[in-house]
């Protein structure tokens, strides 16, 4: 039994647990949603239904008796926003349905402090309170809030079907955008969603792959000293490091696959796909290595200026 079988057959027969960790794919905030959606729901019948009072709010974001949490801006889920967010809130009565549902996305960047602070409500949670963390890789969790959780592992969406799951969320959008999004989530629907959020004329992740294309244009034909000036180019999204990276292997894991005739992501960039189709080989590799040197701490520009003078052949 899947895990989405495991926690539809729960729903279904009123055995739906206090605590649930869904993790093995970017795409786990769409069951936990959906999870949540389904207990909130006020139709007799088939559940979501989407029409009643209560799916409508929980589609608009609105709905009074679901807390969502992620990621501040220090890339982390710290132990105020915990204690805050959650732990304060859990102990007040639902204000419209039966339940109260946390979603905690990217759960697996909880400090322990933040992760020790909620296990005391785990071990100690409302009749009411629903606790749905969303974690990549549930192995950073404690074992104490692991012990706590029912364990639901996923797997990722194909880019078409989460592009389509986008398209319910963002009605109008191109199908070529909506596949860059997936593609870029790695088939995360809920990730999807939050890299389509607008951000002025172009949402940031087209922006930065504007940015991409401009500076990675004809590498391989100009000097070092020229290279390094584009590399500089990129500090502005030293912020945004592994969006930036992920955008640049989804760039040459297209051109490769385009090369070797197989399906490529990003539809709506087809032509210029086409144009730089040879360039693919070996380069998502090195955009690899440089996630790897910034995980390993090593200094945001001094990775980029290695991995484009790669990029453009002047070093191996």
């Amino acid at each position: 039994m899947t895990g989405a079988e495991r926690l539809d057959h729960a729903l279904k027969n009123g055995r739906f647990s206090h605590a649930y960790v869904f993790s093995g794919s970017e795409g786990t905030g769409t069951l936990a949603r959906l999870a949540a959606k389904t207990l909130m729901c006020l139709n007799d019948g088939e559940k979501p239904c989407g029409v009643c009072r209560s799916c409508r709010a929980f589609e608009s974001g609105n709905h009074p008796d679901v807390v969502s949490i992620g990621p501040d801006k220090k890339k982390s889920v710290s132990a105020d926003h915990i204690r805050a967010d959650v732990v304060a809130d859990a102990y007040i009565r639902p204000y419209s349905a039966a339940y109260k549902a946390y979603i905690i996305d990217q759960a697996d960047l909880m400090t322990p402090a933040a992760q020790n602070i909620l296990l005391k409500t785990l071990e100690e949670p409302p009749p009411y309170g629903i606790f749905l963390l969303c974690a990549v890789n549930e192995d950073l969790l404690l074992p104490t809030v692991l012990s706590r959780c029912v364990r639901i592992r996923t797997s990722p969406l194909s880019v078409g079907e989460s592009a389509r799951l986008l398209g319910e969320r963002r009605p109008g959008m191109p199908e070529g955008e909506r596949r860059f999004y997936a593609a870029l989530s790695g088939g995360g629907v809920q990730r999807a969603y939050e890299l389509s959020e607008p951000a002025g004329d172009k949402t940031r992740a087209l922006a930065i792959r504007d940015k991409v294309l401009n500076n990675l244009e004809d590498i391989e034909n100009i000097s070092a000293a020229e290279i390094l000036l584009r590399a500089k180019a990129f500090e502005e999204y030293k912020d945004d490091a592994r969006l930036l990276l992920d955008i640049m292997a989804l760039w040459y894991r297209d051109l490769a696959v385009y090369e070797a005739g197989g399906e490529i992501f990003q539809t709506d960039i087809k032509e210029k796909i086409l144009q730089n189709a040879a360039k693919g080989i070996n380069n998502v590799f090195y955009v690899e290595e440089a996630r790897a040197r910034l995980s390993a701490n090593t200094g945001f520009l001094l990775t980029i200026e290695v991995l484009m003078l790669k990029l453009g052949r002047k070093i191996i």
